[in-house]
C-alpha cells in the first residue's frame, strides 16, 4: 500500500467540505430570525450560499437584520400573501389582542397567548405550501430552520423525505419545550406562571407526570393533530429528531437532561454587526459615552418591537423613571419608545423627562450595538429572548417586565441567576416595584457580577461559529451519531423514555410486596391457630 506523506497544505485532517446551498426558514419572530441571520452570515463567510425564506410581511425586517459584512449577500425569498403586507393588518391584530387582554374573564392571560399562537400559525400555514414547493423544486444541500412552526416543520418533513439534512434552531428552551425532542406538544407558560424548576421532589414529580407520562403516551395523537405530514409520509411520530441549535448555554437552563443532538451554543451574535466602526456613527452610543452628560453611565429602557403599552402603563412607567432619576442623579436614562407611544404620555410627565439633561427619548435604538459599546449600567426589558440574551451576553444586568409567552420564564431565570430583578405580573402598573428594581440594579453590584458570569457562560458556549460547524458537520457526516440509540433503532414510543421498563419494574415491585404481605398474613394465621 502506498503511503501519501502529509504536507503543510494537506494534513489529512478535516479537509474543507464542499460549498453548500443552504435554505433557511424563519417565522415572524425577531429573536429567532436574528439568530438565523447571524448563522447565515458565518456560513456565507465560509463560502456557502444561503437562501432565507420567510413570510412576505417579514422580509423587510430580515433585510434590515442582514447588515453584517457577509449577511448582506444572503438571498431573501418572501412567501405567503403579499397583499397582507400592510400596517393596518398588524394594527388590527394588536387591537384585537389588546381587547382580549383586558377582559376581566381573561385575567389569567391565557387568551392572548392562544390568539397570538393562532395568528402565528395562520401566517405560517399561509406560507407552508410555497415553502414545501421551494424545497421540492430547488437543489438545496441543507435545511436550517426555526422549530415549532407548522409551515417550517412540514417543510422539514418534506426535506427528510427527500433525504436532505436538516438542522433546527431554537433560541432558548422554555418549560415544556424539552418535549420537542419527542413531539410538538410543548407549551408556553401563561403570564402568571413561574416555571423555574428548582429540582425539588414536587417539581420532578410534575416533570414525570406532565412530560414523560402525559406527553409521551399521548404523542401519537398529538402528532396527528399538530404534524399530520409525518404520518402521511410514513415517518415515526417523534417530531424533532434533527440536530438542534439551542441559543443558550448550560448555567442558564432548566435542570433537565437533554439528548445529545440538542447542542447549546449560546446567543447567536454576528460580531460584524456590533463593530466599533458602527458605534462611532451611532448618535445614542456617542451621547451615552459623553462623560460630561452621563458621568456614571446610562440605563436603557427598551421593551422590544412587539410590546405596546396602553396610556396607564406608559405613564406608570414614566413615573417610575422620574422617581428613579431623582435617586441616581449621575445616571442617564435612554428610553426607546415609538413616537405614537410617546404621544400617550401625560404632558407633565413628558415635559419633566425632556427637561432632565440626563434623559433622552429615542424612537429606535440599535440595542445590540448600544449594549456592546455604551457604558450601560442596566436594562429595563420586556424579557424577550433577543433582549435578555444580548444584555447578558454583554454583561448588563436586567430589570424584567414580562408580558407574554416565554418572557415570564426568562424573567424567572434572570432572577434565579442573580443577573437582575424580575418585576413579575404587576408589570408597569406598579411604579414603586419598577423604581425599586431600577435602583437595585444600578446600586447593587451583585447584579452586575451575576450578569457578567452568565455572559461568560454564553460566550464560552461557542456562538455562531460552533453553530455553523454543526451545520457543516451534519452535511458531511450525517446526524446518526448524535442521536440516542432508541432514535437510531426506530424503537417504539415507550422505549424513548423507558416507560416499558418503569412499568415492568413497578409491576415486579408490586408483585414482590403483595407476596410478602400474603406470606405475613399466612404466618399470622398459623400463629393464631
Amino acid at each position: 500500500m502506498k503511503c501519501t506523506p502529509k504536507t503543510p497544505n494537506s494534513s489529512g485532517l478535516d479537509e474543507p467540505g464542499p460549498r453548500l446551498k443552504v435554505l433557511m426558514g424563519s417565522l415572524e419572530h425577531y429573536g429567532r430570525a436574528q439568530s438565523l441571520v447571524a448563522i447565515a452570515s458565518e456560513l456565507i463567510r465560509r463560502g456557502h450560499e444561503v437562501t432565507f425564506a420567510a413570510s412576505h410581511k417579514f422580509v423587510p425586517k430580515i433585510r434590515s437584520m442582514a447588515t453584517g459584512e457577509h449577511a448582506s449577500k444572503m438571498h431573501v425569498v418572501g412567501l405567503g400573501d403579499a397583499s397582507e403586507d400592510t400596517d393596518e393588518s398588524n394594527e388590527q391584530l394588536n387591537n384585537k389582542l389588546r381587547s382580549e387582554f383586558t377582559k376581566e374573564e381573561n385575567s389569567d392571560k391565557l387568551s392572548i397567548v392562544r390568539l397570538v399562537c393562532a395568528a402565528l400559525a395562520n401566517d405560517a400555514l399561509d406560507m407552508a405550501p410555497q415553502y414545501r414547493k421551494l424545497i421540492v423544486e430547488s437543489n438545496f444541500d441543507m435545511i436550517v430552520s426555526d422549530v415549532s412552526s407548522p409551515a417550517l416543520m412540514w417543510g422539514n418533513e418534506m426535506a427528510g423525505h427527500k433525504k436532505l439534512p436538516v438542522v433546527v434552531n431554537h433560541p432558548i428552551l422554555a418549560q415544556g419545550e424539552l418535549s420537542f425532542t419527542e413531539h410538538q406538544g410543548g407549551y408556553y407558560p401563561s403570564a402568571n406562571e413561574r416555571v423555574m424548576d428548582d429540582g425539588s421532589f414536587s417539581a420532578r414529580v410534575k416533570n414525570v407526570v406532565r412530560r414523560r407520562i402525559g406527553r409521551t403516551v399521548l404523542q401519537h395523537t398529538l402528532s396527528s393533530i399538530f404534524n399530520p405530514a409525518r404520518s402521511k409520509l410514513g415517518l415515526p411520530p417523534h417530531l424533532n429528531q434533527y440536530p438542534t441549535i439551542v441559543g443558550s448555554a448550560f448555567g442558564f437552563e432548566l435542570p433537565h437532561e437533554l439528548p445529545p443532538h440538542m447542542k447549546h451554543f449560546g446567543p447567536m451574535i454576528d460580531e460584524s454587526t456590533v463593530s466599533w466602526d458602527l458605534a462611532e456613527k451611532d448618535p445614542h452610543v456617542q451621547w451615552a459615552s459623553d462623560g460630561k452628560i452621563c458621568p456614571e453611565g446610562t440605563f436603557l429602557v427598551s421593551l422590544g418591537t412587539s410590546v405596546r403599552l396602553d396610556a396607564g402603563e406608559l405613564n406608570s412607567l414614566a413615573d417610575a423613571l422620574i422617581e428613579a432619576s431623582t435617586n441616581v442623579t449621575e445616571i442617564c436614562f435612554l428610553w426607546s419608545l415609538k413616537e405614537d407611544q410617546q404621544n400617550l404620555l401625560h404632558e407633565s410627565a413628558f415635559v419633566t423627562l425632556n427637561k432632565n439633561p440626563h434623559f433622552k427619548f429615542a424612537t429606535f435604538v440599535q440595542t445590540r450595538l448600544f449594549l456592546r459599546w455604551a457604558p450601560v449600567v442596566g436594562h429595563l426589558s420586556h424579557g424577550g429572548v433577543a433582549s435578555v440574551s444580548e444584555s447578558l451576553y454583554f454583561g448588563v444586568p436586567l430589570v424584567v417586565l414580562p408580558f407574554l409567552f416565554d418572557q415570564v420564564d426568562l424573567a424567572a431565570r434572570v432572577a434565579h441567576a442573580g443577573a437582575g430583578v424580575d418585576i413579575g405580573p404587576d408589570r408597569p402598573h406598579n411604579s414603586d416595584n419598577v423604581r425599586r428594581g431600577i435602583i437595585a440594579v444600578i446600586t447593587d453590584s451583585k447584579y452586575r457580577h451575576g450578569a457578567e458570569k452568565v455572559g461568560r457562560i454564553f460566550r464560552h458556549a461557542g456562538g455562531v461559529k460552533y453553530a455553523a460547524d454543526l451545520v457543516e458537520s451534519v452535511h458531511q457526516l450525517g446526524a446518526e451519531h448524535l442521536m440516542p440509540l432508541p432514535y437510531r433503532n426506530n424503537a417504539p414510543w415507550y422505549a424513548h423514555t423507558d416507560t416499558d421498563v418503569v412499568v415492568v419494574l413497578t409491576g415486579v415491585g408490586l408483585i414482590f410486596v403483595v407476596a410478602i404481605v400474603c406470606c405475613l398474613l399466612s404466618c399470622m394465621r398459623r400463629v393464631r391457630k
